[in-house]
C-alpha cells in the first residue's frame, strides 16, 4: 500500500492524492511506527493543501526519526492550525510536548 502510495503521489494529480492519503492514513493507522508512510502522508496533504494535516504527519515522521526540533516545529504548527479540540489538534499537543521531552532528555544524556 505504501509503494502504491508514493506511486500515486508521483503521478501529481488530485485524484492520485486523494487516493494516497486513503491507503496511507490506513497505513498509519495499522502501524503507528512506519516513518515512511508517515513522510508520505506528509507530501500527499501538502500537495492537496491540507498544510495543518501535513504538519501533523511530518511531525509523527520526524519524531520516529529522532530529529527533534523538526517533530517539534511540525507538532506546534498543526496544534496551532488544526480545529481546537478536535483529534488531530489533541495529538499534536501531545506529539509537541513528548518531542519536547526527548530533546530534554537527549540534551542531559550529552
Amino acid at each position: 500500500a505504501v509503494g502504491l502510495a508514493q506511486a500515486l503521489i508521483e503521478t501529481g494529480t488530485d485524484a492520485a492524492y486523494t487516493e494516497a492519503q486513503a491507503l496511507l492514513e490506513n497505513a498509519t493507522a495499522k502501524d503507528r511506527d512506519n516513518a515512511t508512510a508517515w513522510r508520505l502522508l506528509g507530501i500527499a496533504y501538502g500537495r492537496a493543501d491540507r498544510m495543518p494535516q501535513a504538519s501533523l504527519a511530518l511531525a509523527e515522521y520526524n519524531a520516529q526519526i529522532g530529529r527533534w526540533d523538526e517533530a517539534e516545529v511540525q507538532a506546534t504548527r498543526a496544534r496551532d492550525n488544526l480545529p481546537v479540540g478536535s483529534p488531530g489538534q489533541l495529538r499534536a499537543d501531545d506529539l509537541a510536548e513528548y518531542v519536547k521531552r526527548q530533546r530534554e532528555e537527549a540534551r542531559a544524556n550529552r
